[in-house]
């Protein structure tokens, strides 16, 4: 299945099948979480995957105009998502990997890495695990 759409229709069929009374929400949000899961893929970052996650946010963040940062603190966006190089663990299917750095401590936010099958645009605010970051590409 490879549309939300019809991993939610097959979702509730499988409830209404067991006769599970599940409400709506509930059921969209396990379908959110099973397509989450689907499109990203977490382990701990390389010492060299660390480096260049730095590196290029230090950079984007110290190149960012005054008023872009004014406009990510209105928007109460505190984290971002950083490119950096693959690992041998990066499964075929991953066309990004990525980093979240931390705009108010100026560091990573942790030592994972995500692989992702599908890439966010930049600027778009896309969910890792409990952290909402703003995916910047390669910061450059």
């Amino acid at each position: 299945m490879k549309t939300p759409a019809l991993r939610l229709t097959a979702l509730l069929a499988c409830c209404a099948l067991l006769g599970t009374n599940i409400e709506l929400l509930g059921a969209m949000d396990l379908a959110r979480i099973i397509q989450t899961q689907t499109m990203l893929i977490r382990h701990k970052a390389t010492k060299e995957q660390i480096q260049v996650a730095q590196t290029r946010a230090t950079t984007y963040y110290t190149h960012l105009a005054p008023e872009k940062k004014t406009v990510l603190k209105k928007k109460k966006v505190r984290y971002i998502a950083v490119d950096t190089v693959r690992s041998k663990e990066a499964p075929p299917k991953a066309k990004k990997t990525v980093m979240i750095w931390d705009t108010q401590s100026e560091s990573l936010a942790n030592t994972d890495v995500y692989d992702l099958e599908t890439t966010p645009a930049v600027g778009q605010t896309a969910k890792f695990d409990t952290y909402s970051a703003e995916y910047v590409g390669s910061g450059g």
